[in-house]
């Protein structure tokens, strides 16, 4: 099982779990393309089985929130 982190895209926000070794990424909501290094690290490192559950609030009211705060 990989370890993975959630990042934010440096574009539009939007959170994305990406492979730890990773060194770019597209995001899903924007389409742009971004190094991981210009992007800012939520969480991690993480199992997979964890990214549905974290993702979820992440994308919830209560997880916007939190991501205002970091």
């Amino acid at each position: 099982m990989a370890d993975f982190v959630i990042v934010l895209c440096p574009y539009c926000g939007e959170p994305r779990a990406i492979r730890v070794n990773q060194k770019t990424f597209t995001c899903y909501r924007c389409g742009k393309r971004a190094e991981v290094s210009k992007a800012r690290k939520v969480v991690g490192p993480i199992p997979s089985s964890r990214i549905p559950e974290i993702m979820k609030f992440l994308r919830s009211p209560e997880g916007r929130k939190y991501l205002m705060k970091l």
